[in-house]
Parts: C-alpha cells; sequence; structure tokens
C-alpha cells in the first residue's frame, strides 16, 4: 500500500533542505526516496468515527504496541538505487548500512490535558518523551515533538485511525522523519519510521509523579477571579461589588513570579499574581496563591490572598500598593515590586500616589528598604505607565523597567538609591500592524502601545527589549545605562524581527529568549548567540487555540520551569467571541502553565553564575 502524494512530498521536502543547493546525485537519490517511501510505508487512513466522537478529542492514555519500518539512510553513493532503499544494504562484511528494517516496541501515553499527551516511547536509551498537540480542525491528527537518544529535536505525525464509542483512541500511524546533510549537498544520514500503533491497554506502569509534563496547565480562572475575604467572607464580597470596589468584569492577572523553594517542597508552591488596576474596581493588586505540583490539577478557581497583606492594598493611601502591572524575585528571596502610582488608567486616571519601587522579603511580607520614590522627571506622575522589569542581582542590585505610556527604560541603582530614564525611537510602537484574536480581526493598531517587555542576557551585559506593538527585537548595553553615558544610543543594535507580538519576554541560562506570539497563542524562543533574526531560527515552544491566548508575564521557578500567565486580554478590551458579546467589557479566563524548556536553568535574577 502507498503512501499519499502529499505525505510523501512533505517527508521529502523536509529530508532535502538544501533545496537548489543539491548536487545532481542528491537530486537523484530524492527522487528515488520518493519511490521508496511509496514502496514500503502503509497507507495513513483516517477512520469513519463514531457520530458521537466527531469533533471531540480523543482519549490517548494507556499502552500501545508499535510495529512498522524503518528506512534507514545508506551512503550517498548509493542513494540513487531504488533497491538499496527498499531491499537494504550490506558492506563487504555483511554489516548492516541501510534501507527498510522492521521496528517495534511499546509506547505509552501516560498524561492527558485536553488537546495535549505527552507520548513516552520505550527506547534502549530510556523513556523517550514526545510533547504531542492536536490539530483542533479535526481532532485525528497530531504533532509530537521532543528529544531523541542523540539529544537532538525529534519531530513525529501522528495520526488516530480508530477509536471506539466512547472516543477512546484505540489504533494511530506514526510517521517520523530525522535527516542529517553534508554541506547540504548529500544526505549523510536519514530514517524515516512509519509504524501502525494498537492499543493494548488503559493505564500506564508509571505515577503521575513520575512523569515530567512538558506544558501542565496548572491553575485555571474561569469567569472571574476572586479573593480570599476576611472573616465576614460572603458578606465582605458583596459589599466591595456594592460600593464599586470589586467589578469581577475587569479583574485581570498579568505578573507572576514564583517563590523560591519549589525544587524543595513542590507540594506547597508559592505563585505570586499582579492584579493591575486599570479600572475602579481592582480590590488587591499584588497576591499570592499556594499550588500542590505533586497533585493532578490544575487547580481551578484558586482564590487570591493579598500580598502581603489586606492592609497594604488600601487604594488612596500613597504609603500602601496602589497599582502592580509586573514585579521580580532576586537571589535572595526579595520581591522587587513595581507600582505605578497611578490608578484606573484606562477609565478616568487618578493620579494621586507616584509611582515607586518596593522590595518586600517574600518570606515574611515586610519592607527591606524604605519605598523608592521616582522622581517626576523619570516617571511623569501624571503619564507613567511601569510594565515590565528586568533585575540584575549584580552591582548592587539593579532594576530595568520599562514605561509603556512615555516610552523608555529606566534604570533604578539600589546601592546609590538613584534612577534614570532613557528614550530612543526603537522604544515607540510599530505603526500600521494588524492584531487577530482568535478568530477575529481587531484591525490595525488595535494596541499600537510603547515599551514593554525587557530581559537580561545570561551574563547581564545587555538588556533585550521590544514595543506592545512592533516585531523587532532591539539590545542594548547595560553598562552604558548604569554609567548613564551620554553616548548610550550607540550601543542599542537591531536584532531582527521576532514571531509574533510579545507582551513579557524571559532569558534562560543557556541564552534562549522566550517570547509570545501574541496573534496565534503560542510561544517561541531565540538563542542571542543565533546569527539569524528570531523570525528565522526561533523556535515553537508551546501554543494552542483554546487556552494560551495573549500569554503575557514569565517567570522562573527554582527547579528550571518555566511559567507564564494566559489572560485573554482582548476580552477586557471588548474583543468579541462566542459568549462574549461585541466590544462588551467582561473577563472571560485566565490560564497558568508550567513548561519544561530543556534548559539547564531559568535566569531569575540576572546572575547565571548562581
Amino acid at each position: 500500500m502507498k503512501l499519499g502524494y502529499l505525505y510523501t512530498s512533505t517527508i521529502v521536502s523536509l529530508l532535502f533542505a538544501g533545496g537548489n543547493a543539491l548536487t545532481k546525485s542528491a537530486k537523484a537519490a530524492k527522487k528515488t526516496l520518493e519511490k521508496a517511501i511509496d514502496a514500503i510505508s502503509p497507507a495513513t487512513t483516517f477512520p469513519n468515527l463514531p457520530e458521537e466522537c466527531r469533533g471531540v478529542v480523543p482519549n490517548m492514555l494507556g499502552e500501545f504496541r508499535f510495529f512498522g519500518f524503518r528506512l534507514q539512510g545508506v551512503p550517498a553513493a548509493n542513494q540513487s538505487n531504488l533497491a538499496n532503499w527498499t531491499e537494504g544494504l550490506l558492506d563487504g562484511a555483511g554489516n548492516y548500512l541501510g534501507g527498510p528494517r522492521e521496528i517495534g516496541g511499546i509506547e505509552w501515553v501516560p498524561w492527558v490535558d485536553g488537546p495535549y499527551y505527552v507520548l513516552a516511547i520505550n527506547s534502549p536509551a530510556g523513556l523517550v518523551r514526545r510533547f504531542c498537540t492536536f490539530d483542533a480542525k479535526d481532532y485525528r491528527t497530531s504533532v509530537c515533538t521532543g528529544m531523541d537518544a542523540r539529544d537532538e529535536t525529534a519531530t513525529e505525525t501522528l495520526y488516530v485511525t480508530e477509536t471506539d464509542e466512547d472516543c477512546n483512541a484505540m489504533s494511530f500511524s506514526i510517521i517520523t522523519t530525522k535527516a542529517w546533510t553534508k554541506d547540504d549537498t548529500e544526505i549523510a544520514n536519514m530514517f524515516v519510521d512509519n509504524v501502525e500503533g494498537v492499543r493494548t491497554g488503559f493505564e500506564f506502569p508509571k505515577t503521575p509523579a513520575e512523569v515530567d509534563y512538558p506544558r501542565r496547565k496548572v491553575a485555571s480562572f474561569q469567569g472571574k477571579v476572586n479573593y480570599k475575604w476576611n472573616s465576614r467572607g460572603k458578606y465582605m464580597e458583596e459589599k466591595y461589588i456594592q460600593k464599586g470596589k470589586y467589578n469581577p468584569a475587569v479583574n485581570v492577572i498579568t505578573g507572576i513570579k514564583i517563590k523560591p523553594g519549589v525544587l524543595a517542597n513542590p507540594e506547597a508552591t508559592v505563585i505570586f499574581l499582579a492584579v493591575p488596576r486599570w479600572f475602579g474596581g481592582v480590590p488587591s493588586t499584588l497576591n499570592k496563591i499556594t499550588v500542590d505540583l505533586t497533585s493532578e490539577g490544575p487547580f481551578e478557581d484558586p482564590v487570591l490572598e493579598p500580598f502581603p497583606s489586606w492592609d497594604m492594598q488600601e487604594v488612596g493611601n500613597c504609603d500602601k500598593i496602589q497599582y502592580v502591572q509586573s514585579m521580580e524575585i532576586d537571589n535572595d528571596g526579595n520581591m522587587w515590586v513595581i507600582d505605578s502610582g497611578r490608578l484606573n488608567v484606562f477609565a478616568t486616571p487618578d493620579n494621586t500616589c507616584p509611582p515607586k519601587l518596593l522590595i518586600i522579603d517574600t518570606e515574611t511580607g515586610e519592607l527591606v528598604d524604605e519605598p523608592y520614590i521616582f522622581p517626576n522627571a523619570v516617571a511623569p506622575y501624571d503619564e507613567t505607565f511601569l510594565n515590565d522589569i528586568a533585575l540584575d542581582n549584580r552591582n548592587g542590585g539593579v532594576a530595568y523597567i520599562s514605561d509603556m505610556f512615555t516610552p523608555g527604560l529606566i534604570v533604578y541603582r539600589r546601592a546609590s538609591r538613584t534612577s534614570d530614564k532613557f528614550s530612543n525611537i526603537s522604544m515607540f510602537a510599530e505603526q500600521g500592524l494588524n492584531w487577530q484574536f482568535r478568530e477575529e480581526d481587531l484591525g490595525d493598531n488595535a494596541f499600537a502601545v510603547d515599551t514593554n517587555g525587557v530581559t537580561l542576557s545570561p551574563n547581564g551585559e545587555h538588556l533585550y527589549y521590544t514595543t506592545l506593538q512592533g516585531l523587532t527585537l532591539y539590545s542594548v548595553s547595560t553598562a552604558a545605562l548604569i554609567n548613564n553615558d551620554a553616548d548610550w544610543a550607540d550601543n542599542i543594535v537591531n536584532h531582527g524581527n521576532r514571531t509574533g507580538f510579545t507582551d513579557g519576554m524571559t532569558m534562560d541560562c543557556e541564552g534562549n529568549l522566550y517570547h509570545s506570539d501574541l496573534n496565534n497563542g503560542a510561544i517561541y524562543s531565540w538563542n542571542i548567540t543565533s546569527p539569524d533574526e528570531p523570525s528565522v531560527s526561533g523556535k515553537f515552544v508551546a501554543g494552542n487555540d483554546d487556552d494560551m491566548w495573549w500569554t503575557d508575564t514569565y517567570a522562573w521557578d527554582d527547579a528550571g520551569y518555566l511559567w507564564v500567565t494566559a489572560n485573554f486580554l482582548p476580552t477586557v478590551f471588548g474583543a468579541s467571541d462566542s459568549t462574549v458579546p461585541p466590544k462588551t467589557q467582561q473577563f472571560e479566563q485566565m490560564n497558568i502553565f508550567r513548561i519544561s524548556t530543556a534548559a539547564a536553568a531559568g535566569y531569575q535574577a540576572g546572575d547565571c553564575s548562581t
């Protein structure tokens, strides 16, 4: 039986990435390979699903036996001979060099979360993982990515070929491709696997705690974000609503940071969350929740506990916390909180309180330093919007803060308690760009906002920044900013375009910069040592059409995992969908994800040497 032309051409295109650079012999090998794949590959067919299972994500949880063929690469000099591909090739000593071979074994699916699942393959190298995502168009096709035994990226396409009446996947086909080329002209080695899998059980012989989830939804808020009220509970909530001090429609979580201690005690993981006071009706702007990462989850609608206390959330009292968009935690466990001061910035602004920076001990909730009030010349009291923060634990402690309304970067030096503002044309929104949200075209310039995401290189020598409406990624020398050099702007570097708009950004200790693609509900990474711009050499990390819209702010835990909030922000500003009437302001949902990135460590406080 033959593999369809669509799949054949796709596989061969992947293997011969050299394109026009291929030699004449390699082009001949390409044609021969097409015939070889058709000659040995079983057909990939889609089932006639039970009516009740159409448009439903099939249950993959369980154990499967797989069997099929591996089409192994052959030396370049022998690639144009079809028999070498389909019948095999031996050297003079009888050693196998290439061609088809039968393969088989056991695969497990130990974890399922909606359209996501983990495929665990029993291999000689151990338990090889793949993180799989179903295509929302048919829920039959999924793409699985992970690392192979060579510690290299591997990608598989899995097709569910049969389900039972309960929508359990009963069989599947998998196509795996991998190729190594020599000077982009000859195939040095390659293989194509085409296997069939049949369910042999519904259990996985490991406990959930023994499985490393690549993407896990830790918590989910549906309809509203609520708080841990005082002893009067529901009565206090109702009073806040009646007085306009609590409006669930506009309580949206943006910033996230993880308290140190996850590695030692995952059962009591503390997550700090910011709820900005964009509009009136936000009772607490800095909060925390505690979750048990060893349990299944996700935790549905956890209540926020004001941090460090209810007393510190008093609106209009400039000695208290007024408006938090984001924060960061240093290597001593102290949280650096940027308080914009201004309230209701997207309604009728209240400029009573000045912008300030607070440093709070995450263990005790006590202030570590006296609050630092930014000078009006640095952060204008009636205009500023302090948005994001990157923190360097060295040089006595330095914070780099983006200002979204008076475009620029603010540098705060803890040792001298001084600050400066730096502005450049690169910090202004790029005009005329189009925004999308799910199936809705939001039009051009829907979020034409300036300086936004900031993050530091692992050595702390460069600050990377971007605008919310903009695709260009820039960096600047931190030494030039710390020293307030007159020619600081001469150190700005344009790194080219990213894949999509982003709100926050972050960096790991291997120099991988993580950013969002807000129009498509996705996250990408790009290594800062790459000679190519991010849109060319960037890598897909995670994404979903259902629950990862507007990935806002990133964080790391001390176990090396990346965290991110997804808050569906356009719904709060009037974007329409199936449940929210057009232009009606209403919080819809917010999700918190924990993602394994395979990086050695996360970059939380500007010091990857510790």
